[in-house]
């Protein structure tokens, strides 16, 4: 176990096994921030848990930043870093995340990042927070939008390679998703940050095959589930719900991050059958892709079919094979030490830049427009016949 802290009111933190002495520490005094707490009525995983049979995924995003504080804490502590600067942007980086994750974030195309700073100046309990610790808050701002290149500005959100932010969403959510892999367990995750040093200022893993490890990992997390056609199905039609919620006045950019799942989900639910659907298990699927550009598939597909469909272009996530190594003296890059491995991760996390077509239901009319536009410009992976859950009797 790691102890942070003296241990008066411990409380033991999953995936990184940290003691933390909750009542008196820098970890209440952030929890109780509005902006904080209300991450723990938001899932991490947002619709998930309406799109995968069985699959309990109702851990939330402050259990996620709790997860993520604890690990930077005993790395700042161990570096010889501002652990309380690291512990504070680790609790807050997730303010900016909207009612259900990145369901919500994706359909309206927002970035948590970058409203990140707007989000803070309208909380002033974690101002009030920063002026009595000292911490500047520009400083905060920077390392939750990747913009520090800093060695702790490293850990928090590096570009091109694995940071703690990552570690800590991919092993929490692994666990509670029922989905380790073959050589991890609930008490034993590969931590590439157990071997973590700082070289000429960079952030570097003594242990290639751990940092390998993870990246598989997080590499099946995204083809599992994280890109989970059922998932960007209903994903892909969330936007409609929130635009109605905004042209109605129930939603705007200052009161969405105030929300709870439970608020939207009320709200949206007003809305009329499309929102019902969604908080359901009814089918929404994908009807495949199409090899051209979104805007060029929904001209093709109008001209075909009068049906309900959604297209969405996903950009393939950074593999962060450039995650930097120490190999005896020397620091290289994982790609250069590990060829065949970093080559299949770079074409598996290509595979998924694609533009799908997502629909309601089985309807063979959506599916022919399809098929006709994939003849034309290319496509496949057809998936129209494919139901969420087995058909009732």
């Amino acid at each position: 176990m790691r102890l942070m802290d003296r241990i008066d009111d411990p409380v033991v933190v999953p995936q990184t096994s940290t003691i933390i002495n909750y009542g008196r520490s820098l970890y209440r005094e952030l929890g109780v921030i509005p902006a904080v707490a209300r991450l723990s009525r938001v899932k991490q995983l947002g619709l998930v848990s309406q799109t995968a049979k069985g699959i309990p995924a109702e851990h939330t995003r402050y259990l996620h930043s709790l997860v993520f504080a604890t690990q930077i804490d005993y790395i700042a502590q161990t570096l010889g870093l501002d652990r309380k600067l690291a512990v504070t942007v680790a609790m807050l980086h997730d303010i900016a995340s909207p009612p259900l994750s990145d369901s919500v974030a994706k359909a309206l195309g927002i970035s948590d990042e970058d409203l990140f700073e707007k989000v803070l100046n309208s909380s002033p309990k974690a101002l009030e927070y920063l002026r009595r610790h000292g911490i500047e808050k520009e400083r905060v701002v920077n390392l939750v939008r990747g913009k520090d290149s800093s060695p702790l500005g490293q850990l928090v959100n590096s570009q091109n390679s694995i940071d703690v932010d990552r570690w800590s969403y991919v092993a929490l959510d692994a666990c509670k998703l029922g989905q380790l892999p073959f050589t991890w367990t609930d008490r034993y995750m590969p931590d590439p940050f157990e071997s973590v040093s700082i070289v000429n200022g960079r952030i570097v893993f003594g242990d290639s095959h751990v940092v390998g490890e993870f990246l598989e990992a997080r590499t099946k997390m995204y083809e599992k589930f994280y890109r989970d056609p059922g998932l960007m199905a209903k994903e892909a039609f969330v936007g409609r719900v929130a635009k109605e919620l905004h042209k109605r006045g129930f939603v705007n950019m200052q009161n969405l991050f105030q929300m709870v799942d439970m608020e939207f989900e009320w709200l949206a639910r007003k809305t009329g059958e499309l929102a019902e659907r969604i908080f359901s298990m009814d089918g929404f699927q994908s009807y495949g892709t199409v090899k051209a550009e979104p805007e060029v598939v929904v001209k093709e597909l109008e001209r075909l079919t009068k049906s309900p469909f959604e297209v969405k272009k996903h950009k393939p996530p950074n593999p962060a094979i450039e995650t930097p190594v120490l190999e005896g003296r020397k620091v290289a890059p994982y790609k250069d030490l590990e060829l065949q491995h970093s080559a299949d991760l770079t074409i598996r996390m290509g595979e998924l830049n694609k533009t799908f077509v997502y629909g309601i239901d089985d309807d063979s009319e959506l599916a022919s427009a399809v098929r006709e536009v994939q003849s034309r410009l290319g496509g496949g992976e057809f998936n129209g016949t494919v139901s969420l859950l087995p058909a009732k009797t």
